[in-house]
């Protein structure tokens, strides 16, 4: 059994079983045309030896800016997550989620401490005294990388993929399948190994696990899964970068092409690759969209992508040692690969530092979302909040006979565009089964009064026991009118409106079973609130 979670993670990046290779000599790698084109094509010479290696020049060109890509729109989904927390349901709630997530955490930790103390009684621990071969090589990749921290190595008898790493809060885990190991250990093939484990050394020097938090959120949370585009990008190029740095410890292209060949056709078909046909092959998944598409959810690059970016690593750093490869192939694989090299984002070296205005842009992009997304919110609830505290006012001037019957209602988009913040609607016994009187409070008494000329326009001069009519009212504590009043006869339905000027409160009752007159006096007698 694996590591709990972790092994989920894109974090690995490994040969799979059946990329070792024969336990005999390999034919010659896949950086070779087929006999019959040209005669065999030997690969260049190794790399001349500087240690240590500077790893900022080993990374893919487009690591940094897919980094900002990925941090932003973390960053910027779970800061509008944490925010909108707040908002809605307080800093307990907020502390309540970290609380989790730090249990969770600590819970993942202790889980792979419980799986290291497996592994140390049931697989072999690589040391100077159980196997100094592999321990050997190890030290010699921690040295071209000058990566000093502690590593756990085992080898057990079978490994999903090979080889595996896993990196979380300082518990740093690599196991490699032991046949794996002893095929790789046998005479011609250890510039292989070193490639594979130059490749896990690599990830760690270049802190390439730094977002696995944010993967094993995305692993938990369905809801952020969205979230996997943003992020794959940057670990298609991680997985570049590792490339690279494996490439550059190996330090030969032979091995480095060999133990490509097998990634795309495994360990038997491998060494028969020819390489025009996989150039080509590599510039149709390029060129075509679809390819393309279906790589944008991918954790990893195609493996032909990954084929012709080493290829344009080794032009960038060995351009003789490519140049004298490319003089023993024949005329049409040199103008492919011509034709490939110069369409490599990889023609062009890393930065030596991050770019300052990826990085500005970024923190500008991300700043500018999450202060955007807090005023919506912010502003979102504020306006509920007054709306909430609206409604209650209104709610305190409705008459007390039929107060149990009123409920606040949400305030309707045309509405609210007239300068309405709040809406009660109530629905006395004495209006019968359809009657109803809504109360609405307006911003300004002028929205009102414009709201009020609209709804008693036509209306004659007079009092509502005839018919329709509008006029002023005033209550028994004052000799001043206390606002206006209209009623009217629409569709079958007795209608009368009022407002009340102290308080910007429009109200209007409506009933299908009362006359004009008797629902007049009913206003008279009670129904006339807020007051």
């Amino acid at each position: 059994m694996g590591p709990p979670t972790v092994p989920n993670l894109p974090t690995r990046d490994t040969v799979p079983p059946s990329a070792a290779p024969p336990a005999t000599a390999a034919p010659a790698p896949s950086l070779s045309p087929p006999a019959t084109a040209a005669p065999a094509a030997s690969p260049p010479p190794r790399l001349s030896a500087a240690p240590p290696l500077d790893i900022r020049a080993l990374l893919h060109p487009a690591e940094h800016s897919r980094l900002m890509i990925a941090l932003s729109a973390a960053a910027i989904v779970f800061g509008v997550a944490a925010m909108a927390v707040y908002a809605f349901s307080g800093w307990q709630e907020l502390a309540f989620y970290g609380g989790i997530v730090i249990v969770a955490g600590f819970m993942l930790w202790f889980g792979l401490q419980v799986y290291r103390s497996r592994l140390l009684g049931g697989a072999v621990r690589v040391s100077e005294t159980t196997l100094p071969e592999l321990q050997a090589v190890f030290d010699d990749v921690r040295a071209r990388l000058d990566y000093r921290k502690h590593v756990d190595v085992y080898v057990k008898d079978k490994v999903d993929g090979g080889s595996l790493m896993t990196s979380y809060l300082g518990t740093r885990l690599i196991e490699i399948e032991g046949g794996l190991v002893a095929d790789l250990l046998a005479d011609g093939h250890q510039a292989e190994l070193t490639y594979l484990i130059g490749r896990h050394i690599g990830q760690l020097k270049a802190r390439h696990q730094r977002l696995t938090p944010i993967f094993l959120a995305i692993s938990a949370i369905d809801s952020v899964k969205f979230l996997q585009p943003f992020l794959a990008p940057y670990l298609r190029a991680t997985a570049k970068s590792g490339d690279q740095i494996a490439a550059a410890c190996c330090g030969d292209i032979g091995a480095t092409a060999a133990t490509m060949n097998r990634l795309l056709a495994g360990k038997e078909l491998g060494p028969q690759l020819v390489i025009k046909g996989v150039l080509d092959q590599a510039a149709v998944v390029r060129r075509r969209w679809l390819p393309r598409l279906a790589q944008l959810f991918m954790s990893l690059p195609h493996a032909t992508n990954r084929y012709l970016n080493l290829l344009a690593f080794f032009a960038r750093v060995a351009p003789d040692e490519i140049n004298a490869w490319r003089a023993t192939l024949d005329r049409d694989t040199v103008r492919r690969l011509n034709a490939v090299l110069a369409s490599s984002p990889n023609r062009r070296p890393p930065r030596r530092h991050p770019s300052v205005l990826s990085t500005l842009l970024a923190l500008l992009v991300t700043g500018g979302v999450l202060a955007a997304s807090g005023w919506l919110i912010f502003g979102h609830l504020a306006g509920a909040r007054a709306a909430d505290t609206a409604s209650q006012e209104l709610l305190a001037h409705v008459p007390a006979g039929f107060a149990a019957t009123c409920v606040p209602v949400s305030v309707p988009a045309d509405d609210a565009a007239q300068g309405v913040d709040a809406r009660v609607q109530c629905q006395p016994a004495a209006l019968g089964s359809g009657g109803s009187v809504v109360y609405l409070h307006y911003r300004t008494q002028s929205s009102m009064q414009a709201m009020y000329d609209k709804v008693a326009q036509g209306a004659p001069t007079g009092n509502c026991s005839p018919g329709p009519g509008q006029n002023t009212y005033t209550l028994a504590s004052s000799s001043q009118p206390a606002g206006r009043f209209s009623c009217e006869d629409d569709s079958g339905q007795s209608v009368l409106a009022w407002t009340y000027d102290d308080l910007d409160i429009l109200s209007v009752a409506t009933s299908g079973d009362a006359t004009l007159s008797g629902l007049y006096q009913w206003w008279l007698q009670g129904g006339m609130g807020p007051g």
